[in-house]
């Protein structure tokens, strides 16, 4: 129950859920978004060791970031499924670049609060 709720209780910044991204999505040859949000959940369970997160992405890729928020694991896990949503509607690869600029994107549209609601209200939808 302890370990339940650290993971619970975590917080994450925009820099790192953007880490969580690109990890995630190059531990899978699928690019369905349930199954790329899936291996993100369990990126975010498994994954503590959060002082090498930083060093799985590019700098330019960090510089982008300008938020400074604390994500909840929902906000961060909305924000992925709206992301690799985006992508792969557009038809894009899921390439750092690609990830890093719609997550931009995506925090200028959505507040962190606001993605979960989005995401909560497309999938009741579906």
């Amino acid at each position: 129950m302890k370990k339940l709720k650290e993971i619970i209780n975590r917080k994450y910044t925009p820099k790192e859920a953007l880490a969580y991204f690109v990890i995630s999505t190059g531990k899978s040859t699928n690019t369905e978004v349930d199954k790329l949000v899936d291996i993100l959940i369990k990126e975010l369970i498994q994954n503590n060791n959060r002082k090498d997160l930083m060093d799985k992405l590019e700098v330019k890729s960090i510089e982008k970031i300008i938020n400074y928020w604390n994500l909840s694991i929902e906000q961060v896990i909305a924000y992925g499924y709206i992301v690799f949503n985006n992508i792969i509607f557009e038809g894009n690869s899921l390439t750092e670049e690609k990830i890093t600029d719609m997550f931009v994107y995506v925090m200028r549209l959505h507040s962190p609060d606001n993605a979960v609601e989005f995401v909560d209200n497309k999938l009741e939808k579906i």
